[in-house]
């Protein structure tokens, strides 16, 4: 899984009027409350977890009480689970909910617009009921609050309980260790023994001989030449004891030579001795000199012995010294042991939250598809303008004090990869309409990153396994001849692009190429002659076959020109005069697909994000009919 780091559900209360849009009553709407009411402590409580520091445990109550939990306090465990017992009661009841929204959905569409009205004000009036019941159960989050930091002051005596019952349970998987080395040693063994009975394979003995017989060859060349060379060394001795006979008559003139020397060095002797005598009287003098030197000498061994007492002085602190470290580097390693159990622990929370969000992106994904509105994800850049405002809590933003624009996610892009976007954030989307085998679309604009986005795309589709794909490509554009991206021309014409508008989906005479590894999505857009640009619109159409069988059409859309984004705005307006194809090609697949909006903001390519705004609040407000997989197929 990717590391993001955004929550999956929003920490503020919701909306009101959400749940008279739904027409749920008031047993449900409280569940759904209960739901969304207990996941700002599950979400704080993974987030500190993830930023762990001992500041944050001191400061925050909540992170103190998961801090004991992580070691071991039973009654925090026990309150813990208490919590996610209720947890996972009202999931089970939020689940039948929804099977009853889904029959009553049905229902709906068989009542007349006087019965709705009716019932939205007798629901209007469970919500305010529901209200005081939510300030109610505020109250009584906060006294469970106080409650946890009464049992802090048990901390201390239970926390050396549980370093007992680690130790024991450590030495159990010490246990289970040998006893599975040992099982693996007698499991291996068995196999060398299966090996060494093997019998070798023909062509291997085969080769076998042919080597034999070419060592045996080389064993004789060897004979051969070892001959060659006893011969060629007693040649050579023969050689050097003449050279040796040669060389001794040689030096015997230079003998008696020597000879000569030695008898003028005798007499050079005497002389020398005659001289020694006149030395000793000269010794003599040197001899008071030296007792001279002795007096300096014990002075100097004083002073050695005042140095050495000193070093002995700083011995004695060096080894105070080595005793210091070597008691630091035994705490250090204890606190480093430690800090290894910590962050194993940390991982396996960590894992637990990273499938907790992808639980809560389904239920979030679950809750927009019952709402039946477009989703608006807001992907942030770094460059922010100082008078923007960016809420991720409420999921808002505004510009130079304007009216904040909703969103259904923000995703700031230095936390969020295109990957990440792509599979993760928009996963439980994909999920929805491929398992439902609804046409779907994703609209990306303004970026000049859309083949990244679009690659990305086109690999989480591929990379899901099962399915194969087959993709058109085409660029459309109101100022200019359409053009087919996958057509390779020979004389430079492009291919005329018909369209034909079905009831959900687009038929294109286009190119069609079948992709079915990231390979062929390389190749195929590698070598693309021409790309959408910023004045065209790219309609990526993908056919999603699973097993030989059409699953559903997707479209990813690359919309690069402002002018085309301030004209989203009037896409539900379906008696708009200027319908040109462009407006009913995007109409047809806002209003009878899946949508899915990416509004890239704050970047270089965001000229005017007060446009960009204006049409994801309107676009954001559009209602798009439900429909079912039964409704498709009839």
């Amino acid at each position: 899984m990717g590391h993001t780091r955004i929550p999956g559900i929003s920490t503020h209360k919701r909306p009101l009027a959400t749940f008279e849009s739904l027409g749920m009553p008031s047993k449900r709407t409280h569940i759904l409350e209960d739901v969304t009411n207990t996941t700002p402590l599950a979400d704080q409580a993974k987030t500190n977890r993830s930023k762990l520091t001992m500041s944050s445990i001191v400061a925050d109550p909540n992170a103190r009480l998961m801090n004991r939990y992580y070691y071991g306090d039973p009654n925090v465990i026990e309150e813990v689970k208490k919590r996610e017992r209720k947890i996972a009661r009202d999931i089970q009841h939020f689940r039948k909910s929804i099977a009853e929204i889904d029959t009553e959905t049905k229902l709906v569409r068989e009542r007349n617009l006087p019965d709705l009205r009716y019932e939205n004000s007798k629901k209007s009036a469970l919500c305010n009921e529901l209200r005081k019941d939510l300030i109610q159960l505020t109250t009584d989050l906060d006294e469970k609050d106080k409650d946890c930091d009464v049992l802090k002051s048990n901390w201390e005596l239970e926390a050396q309980h549980t370093q007992l019952e680690h130790k024991v349970k450590l030495q159990e998987v010490q246990n289970e260790l040998d006893k599975d080395k040992r099982d693996l040693i007698s499991e291996w063994e068995t196999k060398l023994r299966e090996i060494e009975n093997h019998k070798p394979d023909p062509e291997a003995l085969r080769d076998l001989e042919r080597y034999q017989e070419e060592k045996l060859q080389l064993e004789k060349e060897l004979r051969s030449l070892s001959i060659e060379n006893a011969d060629s060394c007693r040649q050579r001795s023969r050689e050097l004891e003449a050279g040796l006979e040669e060389f001794w008559a040689k030096k015997k003139e230079p003998l008696r030579e020597l000879r000569t020397k030695k008898d003028e060095l005798q007499s050079e002797i005497t002389e020398l001795k005659n001289e020694a005598v006149s030395i000793e009287s000269q010794i003599d003098l040197t001899t008071e000199n030296c007792n001279q030197l002795m007096l300096q000498i014990s002075e100097i061994k004083s002073l050695l012995a005042e140095c050495s007492e000193h070093e002995n002085q700083l011995m004695d602190a060096k080894n105070k010294a080595e005793l210091t470290y070597l008691e630091t580097k035994f705490v250090t390693d204890e606190i480093q042991t430690k800090a290894l159990e910590v962050e194993l622990r940390y991982n396996g929370e960590f894992d637990k939250m990273e499938k907790e969000q992808t639980r809560r992106r389904t239920m979030e994904n679950s809750i927009d598809e019952l709402k039946g509105t477009v989703r608006c994800f807001a992907f942030i850049g770094e460059d922010v303008p100082d008078a923007s405002v960016i809420d991720y809590s409420h999921k808002k933003i505004s510009v130079e004090d304007t009216v904040p624009c909703s969103f259904s996610r923000i995703i700031p892009r230095k936390l969020v990869s295109e990957g990440d976007l792509i599979g993760q954030e928009c996963r439980a989307f994909f999920e929805v309409c491929v398992a439902k085998r609804l046409n779907f679309n994703v609209v990306s604009l303004p970026t000049g990153r859309q083949s990244l986005l679009r690659d990305k795309f086109l690999n989480y589709l591929i990379e899901k396994g099962k399915f194969k794909l087959k993709a058109q490509y085409v660029a459309l554009s109101e100022k200019a001849a359409s053009s087919d991206l996958f057509f390779k021309s020979k004389d430079g014409d492009d291919k005329e692009i018909q369209l034909t508008i079905k009831e959900d989906s687009i038929e294109m005479n286009s190119t069609t190429l079948e992709l079915n590894s990231t390979q062929d999505i390389t190749n195929s857009f590698g070598q693309l002659h021409a790309q959408a640009g910023s004045d065209n619109i790219g309609i990526l159409k993908i056919e999603i076959w699973e097993e030989h069988k059409k699953c559903c059409d997707t479209y990813y859309l690359e919309i690069n020109d402002v002018q085309t984004v301030k004209k989203m705005s009037s896409l539900p307006n379906i008696n708009h005069a200027a319908k040109t194809p462009i407006f009913i090609i995007l109409q047809t697949l806002l209003l009878k697909t899946r949508s899915l909006f990416l509004f890239n903001l704050f970047d270089e390519n965001t000229t005017d994000p007060q446009i960009i705004l204006e049409s994801a609040q309107r676009i954001g407000q559009i209602e798009v009919p439900r429909v079912h997989v039964e409704d498709r197929e009839t």
